[in-house]
């Protein structure tokens, strides 16, 4: 049975740093078999940002969820959806 691998992370008001963040996981040499972000509710384009970067990732599972509160808040959500992972 091989291990599944997700990628999670949290996110607010991070558009200029979320082109740099997925194109340093586009390079890595295992790339895992999700990714899955939260996003806390951003007021600038990190949302759309973040829409155009899931297309380059091909195979890989991408999605992007929406969660108001801090960081454990979407840490934990992020979490609860990775586990749904077959």
């Amino acid at each position: 049975m091989a291990i599944k691998i997700s990628f999670i992370t949290t996110v607010f008001n991070e558009e200029k740093n979320v082109r740099p963040l997925f194109e340093s996981l586009l390079n890595q040499t295992k790339l895992p078999d999700e990714i899955i972000v939260v996003d806390a509710k951003s007021t600038d384009n990190t949302v759309n940002a973040l829409k155009e970067l899931g297309k380059k990732f091909g195979k890989v599972k991408f999605s992007l969820h929406s969660k108001k509160g801090n960081r454990s808040v979407g840490r934990n959500f992020a979490i609860s959806k990775a586990v749904e992972i077959s």
